[in-house]
């Protein structure tokens, strides 16, 4: 990344986190899943950087992207302790 085109995402970035925050103040439940909030932020900024868009504009497209996002990371943490296991130590 160069670093004027990381510049060119501040206000995306900015927008976007102040949508996060919001709508996990407004959160009436008492646990909010960091992980899914932090990935659809990730998610979001990232789309509407590269393509645009943002994912409000896709019927339940952030929510199957996110989805899909979090069980790939689970299953490379599940397979990375797989393969710790097989190291002699």
């Amino acid at each position: 990344f160069h670093f004027e085109n990381i510049r060119s995402m501040i206000p995306i970035m900015v927008e976007q986190t102040n949508r996060t925050i919001e709508k996990m103040l407004q959160n009436t439940e008492k646990t909010i899943n960091l992980q899914k909030e932090m990935s659809y932020l990730t998610l979001t900024i990232v789309a509407s950087s590269a393509f645009g868009e943002n994912f409000e504009t896709i019927a339940n497209a952030r929510e199957i992207v996110c989805q899909a996002f979090i069980e790939g990371l689970d299953a490379i943490v599940s397979r990375t302790l797989c393969l710790i296991d097989q190291i002699p130590f």
